[in-house]
């Protein structure tokens, strides 16, 4: 119509103008037109994106909202408006794990808003939910910690790799735990370990001097679903040998029945440090390495896996079973190999 076609008209800042108008006027999805259009000529400007993830929002059209926000976001990384929106678009369309980080980059961006932290609460608890479900054990809590505030780096994030060996752990495959005495490596948050010692498994859980406490925050806030019989604690544990090898239960250095890990190779300078590590932990003995691990191209998978080989490692690939939730098991492979000793 000649109304529309004058709408349409002029500079995108003018558009941008009409658009409020509309939305102050309950008219979403016409000032969703004129945002778009705004957007065309001005394909660099952030604000104009958010605004259309936000009609998009009001026009309960989730998956879209959350396309916008998510490009609004990458024009303009420090926006507050944006990680917001883009918070609330992944939350409404069922990403919970995006919607956690960008409510985290929100609160971060602004602390003081009070409607952003409460936001962050709400979506960390319907995390923690979903979490404990993928794994299995209701009630599970694990705390993540996030940016360089809380220092923990990538090691204080709950990955996907961590999720899916706690799911192979209360699946009881490829190997059952109970009752044996198990090392974790590279623990991070400790989800994978926790979720052993819950099945009855006797853990001790290690990463870098830094990450060590949080993991026994998370211990000590799982302490209730421990009462199967299994114990976990934490110690830190340098792959370079700044640190001593730790000592399993009543046994000496190497005495482990298992060692597991989740993501331990992600770069070609995890592989040699990581080989040395396990020959150093099973030369006295033989324990079970079982590892989830999240392919990053088939150059570095082989040079882990001639390099574990000639430290007397030979991985034994397994296929995801069909048990298991598959989504758990995208892109993502479980090894697991006996450890050759003397």
């Amino acid at each position: 119509s000649l109304v529309l076609v004058l709408r349409m008209a002029g500079t995108a800042e003018q558009l941008k103008q009409r658009g409020y108008k509309l939305v102050d006027a309950g008219d979403f999805s016409g000032a969703l037109t004129l945002f778009r259009k705004a957007a065309e000529q001005d394909s660099e400007n952030a604000v104009l994106r958010e605004l259309c993830a936000q009609c998009l929002l009001q026009m309960e059209r989730w998956d879209e909202a959350y396309l916008d926000a998510i490009q609004a976001q990458a024009l303009d990384p420090s926006s507050f408006d944006s990680a917001l929106t883009l918070g609330r678009a992944a939350r409404n369309a069922g990403y919970i794990q995006e919607a956690l980080k960008a409510f985290r980059s929100a609160t971060t961006l602004d602390s003081s808003d009070p409607e952003a932290r409460e936001e962050l609460g709400e979506i960390e608890k319907l995390w923690q939910r979903e979490v404990a479900s993928r794994v299995g054990v209701d009630g599970l809590e694990i705390h993540e910690s996030w940016g360089a505030a809380e220092g923990a780096g990538p090691g204080g994030v709950v990955w996907d790799c961590g999720v899916a060996l706690g799911q192979c752990i209360t699946a009881g495959w490829p190997l059952r735990l109970q009752g044996r005495r198990v090392l974790e490596l590279g623990a991070g948050t400790g989800i994978a370990g926790i979720v052993a010692a819950i099945c009855g498994a006797h853990v001790t859980m290690t990463d870098l001097p830094s990450i060590v406490p949080s993991i026994k925050a998370n211990i000590d806030r799982n302490k209730l679903l421990m009462l199967s019989g299994g114990s976990a604690s934490a110690e830190p544990l340098d792959w370079g040998g700044a640190t001593p090898l730790p000592r399993a239960r009543g046994a000496d250095a190497s005495a482990w029945d298992v060692i597991i890990g989740a993501d331990l190779v992600y770069s070609a300078d995890a592989v040699a440090p990581l080989a040395e590590l396990l020959w150093r932990l099973g030369k006295e003995s033989s324990p079970v390495f079982l590892m989830v691990h999240k392919s990053r191209g088939d150059s570095l998978d082989a040079e882990m896996d001639s390099t574990f080989r000639a430290r007397g490692l030979e991985l034994r690939k397994h296929a995801w079973p069909v048990g298991l939730d598959q989504n758990a098991g995208l892109g993502l492979v479980v090894y697991t190999a006996r450890m050759q000793s003397g």
